[in-house]
């Protein structure tokens, strides 16, 4: 399921910045290449017939007559001479030629053989008119072909019109290859930039989903435990009734046994529905806090007097160290109810015999309350897993405790909620030790 939504987001990344590139590189591709093609017309086009003299004269001219050539732009030139190009006009060539296609002048800046000027100017008139280049000596030539009608005049009197055709050359050979290192420099643009974008989109896609798989993991997990923590209870009252059942009509003071395993198990039962629906509380937002000053020292002295009788039982020796006069903003139900959990905890790990110390002072802008006990302590391996729910380091004796692992991560979810840091440190063999960090000013509680 996760692997099918990272995959539809990166698919949705992909499309986008794909097609975002692609259009954004044929745009600029375009855009150059027509560039390049008008400026290459433009040249032809401002090397137009104006002023173009014939070099030789022909037996087809008649003597001392002035003559005026109209060309198919309505323009006129009048003599026979060479005529110079631009200095923009790039490397090109024009050619005249007469009606039976010989070559009348050549006006060129190239040195070629008039052999090539007569190949360029056949394959230039037998060139269908879409095709507007040739190929010659490995080079690319765009051509322009213009029709010229030569009227000849006798005192104003019509006397022989003659047709010429006039081809101008551009090579274009540089602006081609420009234009295809251009486009093979887009395309593999384009592919270096789709493909470091899938590996970067790859990354994050991974990393989106990765809350969403570990909140699966631990909602898969806590339904798991609940249902198997819920299941003792539940086995011990179906048998208990049955025991009851099977018993027939007797007193209540001969089934006592069965009636008080049924109410253990019920308690029991109805703990953990009480921590599951506080846990539920925190997360769906319906949490609520009252802020308000109180005496953190008042508050730690009262959940100290609840454990006094377990402490007692056990043989457990409390020492008190508590800074009189310390006032925090904060809500004290919620306070108090992770300073219960806190010491709760110290005592169902302490070992028949051992110690436990409190220690509560102020640091700067907030209250320090240190909770230590004696005995096995927390290994290193479970110490990460230490605040998450049903998790209780002393797995092979939990059955000898009463809990279901949620009560530290209960406290862990209200500091964060409070704005209270919560920390353990621990020595193998030795002691554990929860450190709280109440703000004496109360800031923005937090979500997590």
């Amino acid at each position: 399921m996760f692997k099918k939504t990272r995959n539809n987001i990166l698919m949705l990344n992909m499309v986008m910045v794909s097609a975002v590139t692609i259009i954004s590189f044929l745009v600029i591709f375009f855009t150059t290449y027509n560039r390049v093609k008008v400026e290459n017309q433009q040249k032809l086009v401002a090397e137009t017939i104006q002023n173009i003299m014939v070099q030789d004269s022909t037996a087809r001219r008649p003597p001392n007559r002035r003559h005026e050539a109209e060309t198919s732009e309505g323009s006129y030139f009048s003599g026979f001479a060479t005529r110079r190009l631009p200095p923009n006009a790039g490397l090109s060539f024009s050619v005249l030629l007469d009606g039976q296609r010989n070559i009348l002048s050549v006006n060129s800046m190239l040195e070629m053989a008039s052999e090539d000027y007569s190949i360029a100017a056949a394959l230039a008139l037998d060139m269908p008119n879409k095709n507007q280049t040739v190929r010659l000596h490995g080079r690319i030539w765009q051509f322009a072909k213009t029709p010229i009608g030569v009227i000849f005049k006798e005192e104003d009197e019509a006397h022989e019109q003659i047709f010429y055709t006039l081809v101008r050359f551009l090579d274009i050979t540089d602006s081609i290859a420009m234009v295809r290192s251009l486009a093979f420099m887009l395309f593999g643009l384009t592919a270096a930039i789709l493909a470091a974008f899938f590996f970067i989109s790859l990354y994050f896609a991974n990393k989106a989903i990765e809350p969403m798989e570990q909140a699966w993991e631990k909602q898969n997990r806590f339904v798991a435990d609940a249902s198997h923590e819920l299941r003792t209870p539940i086995s011990t009252i179906n048998a208990n009734c049955a025991v009851l059942q099977s018993e027939g009509p007797q007193s209540v003071e001969s089934q006592s046994r069965w009636i008080e395993s049924i109410l253990r198990a019920s308690e029991r039962m109805g703990s953990l529905v009480a921590s599951l629906l506080t846990l539920t509380s925190l997360e769906d937002g319906r949490f609520s806090p009252e802020i308000m000053p109180f005496d953190l020292g008042g508050s730690l002295e009262r959940a100290i007097r609840e454990i006094e009788a377990p402490a007692i039982e056990n043989c457990l020796s409390i020492q008190c160290q508590i800074e009189p006069g310390v006032r925090v903003e904060s809500d004290e139900e919620h306070v108090s109810q992770i300073l219960g959990i806190m010491l709760d905890n110290a005592v169902k790990y302490t070992p028949s015999g051992g110690d436990i110390s409190i220690a509560m002072g102020k640091e700067k802008s907030q209250a320090v309350v240190q909770i230590r006990n004696s005995g096995q302590g927390i290994s290193k391996e479970a110490m990460p897993f230490l605040f998450e729910r049903f998790f209780r380091a002393d797995a092979s004796r939990s059955s000898e405790r009463k809990g279901y692992g949620l009560g530290l991560s209960i406290a862990k979810d209200i500091a964060q909620m409070l704005g209270i840091g919560i920390e353990a440190e621990s020595e193998p063999g030795s002691y554990a030790l929860f450190t709280l960090q109440i703000p004496v000013k109360h800031k923005k509680r937090f979500r997590r």
